[in-house]
């Protein structure tokens, strides 16, 4: 150290303590698995943070198709969601379509990404979960998916009656 005058530092010697004054903002999903009937009306997927922040914290949020199709089972979703400042949950609703066909369950994805731009120094946002799982389960009637098991009115998967199992 270099005593300066004025500074209130005499010697050369001192201890210096620097307090790390970063926050950390970690996003996961509130569920990340997530099972609805056909005729449920929307899904709700939601981030969650483990503290807050004093700025608002922008996500972007896309579906993706995997047996479900966003034309015929839901609605395509391609947005920024935001956490607002202080707050610690951000939502994405996802439209599910209530058609009148049979069909075996079906699932897509949301997937999560950050946008870095525009947060200040000091501050760091971690996505822990980028993508949930949506499962949608029919609720027109008995279907099976091809694997030993029935859907029945919407109740839930049980073992195909054994009566009714055909080998071929």
């Amino acid at each position: 150290l270099i005593p300066t005058p004025g500074s209130g530092i005499s010697g050369s010697s001192g201890t210096v303590t620097i307090i790390d004054d970063d926050v950390t903002v970690g996003l996961s999903l509130e569920t990340s698995d997530l099972t609805v009937m056909e005729n449920v009306g929307n899904v709700e997927v939601c981030l969650t943070a483990n503290t807050t922040a004093a700025v608002d914290i922008v996500v972007h949020a896309s579906t993706k198709q995997e047996t479900a199709s966003d034309t015929t089972d839901f609605t395509k979703e391609d947005k920024n969601i935001t956490i607002k400042a202080g707050d610690t949950k951000g939502c994405l609703d996802v439209p599910i379509t209530n058609d009148q066909t049979q069909e075996s369950q079906e699932f897509f994805d949301v997937q999560f990404s950050l946008l870095g731009a525009g947060l200040p120094a000091g501050l760091d946002v971690v996505l822990r979960q980028p993508v949930a799982n949506i499962t949608i389960i029919d609720d027109d009637g008995e279907v099976t998916n091809g694997t030993d098991c029935v859907v029945r009115d919407g109740q839930s998967i049980r073992p195909f009656p054994e009566a009714a199992r055909s080998y071929s």
